[in-house]
Protein backbone atom coordinates (compact mmCIF):
# COMPACT_ATOMS: atom_id res chain seq x y z
CA UNK A 1 0.00 0.00 0.00
CA UNK A 2 2.92 2.38 0.84
CA UNK A 3 4.16 2.04 -2.87
CA UNK A 4 0.91 2.14 -4.54
CA UNK A 5 -0.03 5.43 -2.28
CA UNK A 6 3.73 7.18 -2.72
CA UNK A 7 4.07 6.84 -6.19
CA UNK A 8 7.70 8.38 -7.12
CA UNK A 9 9.28 6.99 -9.91
CA UNK A 10 6.10 7.57 -12.35
CA UNK A 11 7.59 9.32 -15.69
CA UNK A 12 9.56 8.88 -18.77
CA UNK A 13 13.05 10.55 -19.25
CA UNK A 14 14.30 13.19 -21.39
CA UNK A 15 17.04 11.94 -24.16
CA UNK A 16 18.74 15.88 -22.78
CA UNK A 17 19.05 14.28 -19.67
CA UNK A 18 20.60 11.31 -20.49
CA UNK A 19 23.03 12.95 -22.42
CA UNK A 20 23.84 15.12 -19.91
CA UNK A 21 24.82 12.63 -17.69
CA UNK A 22 26.79 10.53 -20.14
CA UNK A 23 23.37 8.05 -19.63
CA UNK A 24 22.01 5.79 -22.34
CA UNK A 25 18.23 5.14 -22.05
CA UNK A 26 16.93 2.15 -22.62
CA UNK A 27 12.80 1.37 -23.03
CA UNK A 28 10.51 -2.00 -22.65
CA UNK A 29 6.76 -2.63 -22.56
CA UNK A 30 4.70 -5.33 -21.68
CA UNK A 31 1.13 -5.77 -22.44
CA UNK A 32 -0.79 -8.26 -20.50
CA UNK A 33 -3.93 -10.26 -22.48
CA UNK A 34 -6.49 -8.46 -20.52
CA UNK A 35 -5.23 -5.01 -22.09
CA UNK A 36 -3.51 -3.92 -19.03
CA UNK A 37 0.37 -2.72 -19.92
CA UNK A 38 3.53 -1.44 -17.99
CA UNK A 39 6.61 0.10 -19.46
CA UNK A 40 9.49 0.89 -18.14
CA UNK A 41 12.79 3.65 -18.72
CA UNK A 42 16.09 2.99 -17.04
CA UNK A 43 19.22 5.31 -17.38
CA UNK A 44 22.08 3.24 -18.29
CA UNK A 45 25.94 4.49 -17.04
CA UNK A 46 27.07 3.03 -20.36
CA UNK A 47 30.89 3.39 -18.56
CA UNK A 48 29.93 -0.04 -16.15
CA UNK A 49 26.67 -0.79 -17.08
CA UNK A 50 25.01 0.00 -13.91
CA UNK A 51 21.56 1.58 -13.57
CA UNK A 52 21.59 5.07 -12.18
CA UNK A 53 17.88 5.66 -12.58
CA UNK A 54 14.56 4.16 -13.37
CA UNK A 55 10.86 5.03 -14.28
CA UNK A 56 7.55 3.58 -15.57
CA UNK A 57 4.35 4.00 -16.47
CA UNK A 58 1.09 1.74 -16.86
CA UNK A 59 -2.29 0.57 -17.38
CA UNK A 60 -4.45 -1.45 -14.70
CA UNK A 61 -5.22 -1.94 -10.83
CA UNK A 62 -3.78 -0.54 -8.54
CA UNK A 63 -1.85 -3.25 -7.35
CA UNK A 64 0.38 -3.22 -11.13
CA UNK A 65 1.08 0.61 -9.71
CA UNK A 66 2.76 -0.85 -6.57
CA UNK A 67 4.69 -3.52 -8.23
CA UNK A 68 6.44 -1.04 -11.00
CA UNK A 69 7.19 1.63 -8.00
CA UNK A 70 8.74 -1.29 -5.98
CA UNK A 71 10.23 -2.54 -9.91
CA UNK A 72 11.78 0.80 -10.24
CA UNK A 73 13.21 0.90 -6.77
CA UNK A 74 14.90 -2.21 -6.75
CA UNK A 75 16.95 -2.16 -9.45
CA UNK A 76 18.85 0.74 -8.76
CA UNK A 77 22.52 0.30 -8.24
CA UNK A 78 22.63 -2.94 -10.03
CA UNK A 79 24.45 -3.85 -13.00
CA UNK A 80 22.12 -5.06 -16.00
CA UNK A 81 22.89 -8.35 -15.63
CA UNK A 82 21.13 -8.88 -12.52
CA UNK A 83 19.22 -6.48 -12.44
CA UNK A 84 15.66 -7.33 -10.51
CA UNK A 85 14.06 -10.97 -9.95
CA UNK A 86 10.69 -11.66 -8.03
CA UNK A 87 12.68 -12.34 -4.84
CA UNK A 88 14.11 -8.31 -5.40
CA UNK A 89 10.70 -7.20 -5.39
CA UNK A 90 9.54 -9.03 -2.34
CA UNK A 91 12.39 -7.41 -0.19
CA UNK A 92 10.77 -4.36 -1.26
CA UNK A 93 6.70 -4.93 -1.39
CA UNK A 94 6.96 -7.69 1.59
CA UNK A 95 5.12 -11.13 0.52
CA UNK A 96 3.43 -10.91 -2.62
CA UNK A 97 0.49 -13.74 -3.21
CA UNK A 98 0.47 -15.90 -6.46
CA UNK A 99 -2.38 -14.07 -7.88
CA UNK A 100 -0.31 -10.71 -8.36
CA UNK A 101 2.71 -12.90 -10.20
CA UNK A 102 1.17 -12.49 -13.49
CA UNK A 103 1.75 -8.79 -13.05
CA UNK A 104 5.30 -9.50 -11.38
CA UNK A 105 6.45 -11.50 -14.22
CA UNK A 106 4.92 -9.21 -16.97
CA UNK A 107 6.89 -5.90 -15.01
CA UNK A 108 9.25 -7.89 -15.57
CA UNK A 109 9.71 -8.93 -18.71
CA UNK A 110 9.30 -5.35 -19.37
CA UNK A 111 12.55 -4.51 -17.95
CA UNK A 112 14.46 -7.40 -19.39
CA UNK A 113 12.84 -6.26 -23.11
CA UNK A 114 14.86 -2.61 -22.13
CA UNK A 115 18.12 -4.66 -20.90
CA UNK A 116 18.40 -6.25 -24.33
CA UNK A 117 19.68 -2.96 -25.33
CA UNK A 118 22.35 -3.43 -22.94
CA UNK A 119 24.30 -6.36 -23.80
CA UNK A 120 27.09 -4.14 -25.78
CA UNK A 121 27.88 -2.87 -22.20
CA UNK A 122 30.46 -4.38 -20.12
CA UNK A 123 30.03 -7.36 -18.46
CA UNK A 124 31.23 -8.14 -14.33
CA UNK A 125 34.07 -8.96 -13.72
CA UNK A 126 33.44 -12.17 -11.28
CA UNK A 127 37.45 -12.77 -9.84
CA UNK A 128 40.32 -11.12 -10.30
CA UNK A 129 42.16 -13.84 -10.87
CA UNK A 130 41.65 -16.83 -13.22
CA UNK A 131 39.35 -19.42 -12.20
CA UNK A 132 41.10 -22.23 -14.04
CA UNK A 133 44.08 -24.03 -12.96
CA UNK A 134 46.13 -23.96 -16.04
CA UNK A 135 47.64 -21.14 -18.45
CA UNK A 136 44.99 -19.12 -20.45
CA UNK A 137 46.81 -17.90 -23.24
CA UNK A 138 44.75 -15.21 -25.44
CA UNK A 139 41.69 -15.38 -22.76
CA UNK A 140 40.71 -19.02 -24.84
CA UNK A 141 41.68 -22.76 -23.46
CA UNK A 142 44.20 -23.77 -25.56
CA UNK A 143 43.84 -26.79 -27.75
CA UNK A 144 40.19 -26.70 -26.26
CA UNK A 145 38.96 -28.56 -30.02
CA UNK A 146 41.56 -31.56 -29.49
CA UNK A 147 40.26 -32.39 -25.62
CA UNK A 148 38.36 -35.17 -24.91
CA UNK A 149 34.55 -34.67 -23.92
CA UNK A 150 35.51 -35.40 -20.44
CA UNK A 151 38.47 -33.17 -20.24
CA UNK A 152 35.77 -30.41 -21.85
CA UNK A 153 33.54 -30.76 -18.75
CA UNK A 154 36.37 -31.23 -16.15
CA UNK A 155 37.17 -27.67 -17.25
CA UNK A 156 33.49 -26.01 -17.71
CA UNK A 157 32.72 -27.15 -14.61
CA UNK A 158 35.56 -25.86 -12.80
CA UNK A 159 34.94 -22.41 -14.50
CA UNK A 160 31.06 -22.85 -13.68
CA UNK A 161 32.58 -23.62 -9.80
CA UNK A 162 34.39 -20.12 -9.70
CA UNK A 163 33.03 -17.73 -11.82
CA UNK A 164 29.57 -18.56 -12.59
CA UNK A 165 27.54 -20.25 -9.47
CA UNK A 166 28.92 -17.47 -6.79
CA UNK A 167 26.94 -15.14 -9.19
CA UNK A 168 23.94 -17.27 -9.95
CA UNK A 169 24.18 -18.02 -5.40
CA UNK A 170 23.39 -14.27 -4.59
CA UNK A 171 20.23 -14.41 -6.06
CA UNK A 172 19.88 -18.55 -4.35
CA UNK A 173 19.77 -20.16 -7.24
CA UNK A 174 22.06 -22.30 -9.04
CA UNK A 175 23.27 -24.05 -12.28
CA UNK A 176 24.25 -26.96 -13.45
CA UNK A 177 25.76 -28.65 -16.58
CA UNK A 178 23.36 -31.17 -18.70
CA UNK A 179 25.16 -31.84 -21.83
CA UNK A 180 28.03 -30.50 -24.05
CA UNK A 181 26.85 -31.98 -27.86
CA UNK A 182 29.87 -30.24 -30.52
CA UNK A 183 29.76 -26.88 -29.78
CA UNK A 184 26.24 -26.79 -27.78
CA UNK A 185 26.55 -26.38 -24.08
CA UNK A 186 22.93 -27.38 -22.42
CA UNK A 187 22.54 -26.05 -19.01
CA UNK A 188 19.70 -26.52 -16.14
CA UNK A 189 18.60 -23.55 -13.74
CA UNK A 190 17.70 -24.27 -10.03
CA UNK A 191 16.30 -22.49 -7.16
CA UNK A 192 14.62 -19.55 -7.83
CA UNK A 193 16.40 -18.81 -11.33
CA UNK A 194 13.69 -21.35 -12.57
CA UNK A 195 11.02 -18.41 -12.37
CA UNK A 196 13.41 -15.61 -13.02
CA UNK A 197 13.13 -14.23 -16.79
CA UNK A 198 16.15 -13.39 -17.03
CA UNK A 199 17.57 -16.81 -16.99
CA UNK A 200 16.44 -16.75 -20.63
CA UNK A 201 17.88 -12.92 -20.73
CA UNK A 202 20.71 -10.89 -19.63
CA UNK A 203 21.86 -13.76 -16.82
CA UNK A 204 22.35 -16.28 -20.10
CA UNK A 205 24.37 -13.50 -22.25
CA UNK A 206 26.37 -12.56 -19.29
CA UNK A 207 27.26 -16.44 -18.80
CA UNK A 208 27.31 -16.86 -22.67
CA UNK A 209 30.06 -14.02 -22.25
CA UNK A 210 32.13 -15.91 -19.78
CA UNK A 211 32.21 -19.05 -21.98
CA UNK A 212 32.51 -17.48 -25.05
CA UNK A 213 35.78 -15.48 -23.55
CA UNK A 214 37.58 -18.08 -21.10
CA UNK A 215 37.34 -20.85 -22.94
CA UNK A 216 36.19 -20.93 -26.81
CA UNK A 217 34.03 -18.30 -28.73
CA UNK A 218 32.23 -20.89 -30.62
CA UNK A 219 30.31 -22.70 -27.82
CA UNK A 220 26.52 -21.73 -27.32
CA UNK A 221 25.46 -21.83 -24.03
CA UNK A 222 21.71 -23.20 -24.53
CA UNK A 223 19.22 -23.11 -21.58
CA UNK A 224 17.03 -26.53 -20.63
CA UNK A 225 13.48 -24.97 -20.56
CA UNK A 226 11.58 -27.97 -19.86
CA UNK A 227 12.07 -26.65 -16.43
CA UNK A 228 10.71 -22.97 -16.52
CA UNK A 229 7.16 -22.04 -14.43
CA UNK A 230 6.75 -18.19 -16.49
Amino acid sequence: MDKIERLRSVGVFLQEEAHSRQMRIVRGKHIFVSGEWISVEILIDELDGKIADAKFLGFGPPALMGIGEALCESILRKHYTTACTAEDLERYTGELSKALYVLVNGALEAVEAALQDCLDLPAPIMHHETPLHMTIEGGLYPGWTELQLEEKLSILEELFAKEIRPYIALDAGDIEIVSLQDDALTIRYQGTCTTCPSSIGSTLQAIQHIVSQRIHPNLQVLPDQSIFLF
